[in-house]
């Protein structure tokens, strides 16, 4: 079941809350996007069934969604784009682990590669991950022998809109072992000199 809430005038997450307890505790993806809810209560249970959100355009930053996610522990895909993430916390990942799709576009806030998208090489089930419109302007990855440990499943990659301007830079991606699909439209991109290979992935131009 599907509750799809967006653009509402509730104001903070215990209506939300008493509306999920009393009309739609079973629901298993719940939307409630272009919302603007403030964070003052903790909800008196937990929701183990659902396993979507999408959390689009709520003005919102990582501290939010490390206090919401830890309610939802069954959580494996959601939608955090057009908020003001400027960075990815520890806390966070750490309560995503199921995670297999993630979507953190339009928040061009977010400026660094290494620590913050780093961090989420850490989940190891995660097969898709969308950072379009993004800020980053260069990819930095662990040495080799660390690098394999990173995004071990991930087999979708969009990053289009960037500031990613070589691809020598793109190239670095070809180490995530898994990747089998990237797509990097509208991005600053000029060649070199030097023919780049890039082993097991799809590129989409």
């Amino acid at each position: 079941m599907e509750l799809n809430i967006r653009q509402n005038l509730l104001k903070n997450w215990p209506q939300l809350w008493i509306i999920l307890e009393k009309y739609f505790s079973d629901i298993e993806i719940l939307n409630v996007s272009n919302c603007r809810m403030n964070f003052d209560k903790n909800p008196s249970i937990i929701y183990n069934n659902i396993k979507q959100t999408v959390l689009i355009d709520t003005d919102n930053d990582c501290y939010l969604f490390e206090n919401i996610f830890k309610y939802y522990p069954n959580l494996i895909n959601i939608h955090l784009g057009l908020n003001q993430l400027s960075f990815i916390s520890e806390i966070f990942v750490d309560q995503i682990q199921n995670f297999t799709n993630l979507s953190l576009s339009d928040n061009p806030t977010l400026k660094q590669w290494d620590p913050f998208i780093n961090r989420l090489g850490k989940l190891k089930y995660l097969q898709e991950l969308i950072i379009n419109n993004y800020g980053i302007d260069r990819i930095k990855l662990p040495n080799q022998d660390e690098s394999n440990e990173l995004f071990p499943s991930l087999k979708h990659l969009y990053m289009s809109d960037t500031k990613i301007s070589s691809f020598d830079l793109i190239n670095k991606l070809s180490r995530l072992s898994s990747l089998i699909s990237l797509s990097i439209l509208r991005n600053p991109i000029y060649l070199t000199n030097q023919i780049v290979t890039f082993k097991s992935i799809d590129k989409t131009f």
